[in-house]
């Protein structure tokens, strides 16, 4: 037969939330710096455009 689940104790659960606190901010800062990141792309894709279409449109 399987043994039966040992409890947590508080101290190993409030060190989980902890470190699930952490992850959680680790991974929405990791977005948020990916999110700028696709911001700036998009906006050298627009300069460059804006770039192609005014030499296109000058000649």
């Amino acid at each position: 037969m399987s043994e039966p689940r040992k409890i947590p104790s508080l101290e190993q659960v409030q060190q989980t939330v902890a470190n699930s606190r952490r992850r959680r901010q680790e991974l929405e800062l990791a977005c948020l710096q990916l999110e700028d990141f696709i911001l700036k792309l998009e906006q050298v894709n627009i300069q460059q455009r804006r770039q192609q279409l005014e030499k296109t449109l000058n000649h």
